[in-house]
């Protein structure tokens, strides 16, 4: 850590890790020196070496509820929730509650052909169809969404 800080201090370009010293073991004196500084980079450290073993950076820092969902997990349910937007326009914009049929017909998948083809790595129907598209939706979020919420979505998306 003290040869990067004097490299960054100097203008000096950094080198690559020689053979003998992985990028791991510099990553692990960088945080050691970090908490030899003060009480602040002790979270800082913590937080770094957390993130080198997979853990999220802002829940490990305290930035975010430690019960707030990670990066992944948000994009996966905004995904699901354009598939359910996409679902119900191509599908149930002429029932007189989309968003009620939507949800029925999703539970009733859900409790049936949901059962058999839950562990299959590609979708089992045909393209296109209304049960792929549930087959999409319950794989990103295999739980079926009440009406309340399938209402929610559709607004959201509308704004």
């Amino acid at each position: 850590m003290q040869r990067l800080l004097h490299m960054a201090r100097s203008g000096e370009p950094a080198a690559a890790p020689d053979d003998t010293t992985s990028l791991r073991q510099e990553v692990q004196r960088g945080i050691a020196a970090l908490r030899s500084l003060v009480e602040p980079c002790e979270r800082l450290a913590y937080a770094l070496e957390g993130m080198s073993e997979g853990g999220d950076f802002e829940k490990l820092l305290g930035w975010r509820s430690p019960y707030a969902r990670s990066a992944q997990a948000r994009d996966r349910f905004a995904c699901r929730d354009k598939r359910v937007c996409e679902t119900v326009e191509r599908f149930f914009a002429s029932d007189r509650s989309p968003a009620g049929s939507f949800a029925s017909k999703l539970a009733r998948y859900e409790s049936g052909p949901w059962q058999r083809y839950s562990s299959e790595e590609t979708c089992p129907h045909m393209a296109g169809s209304r049960e792929a598209a549930f087959w999409e939706i319950l794989r990103l979020h295999p739980k079926a969404l009440r009406r309340r919420y399938v209402q929610d979505i559709l607004k959201m998306a509308r704004r």
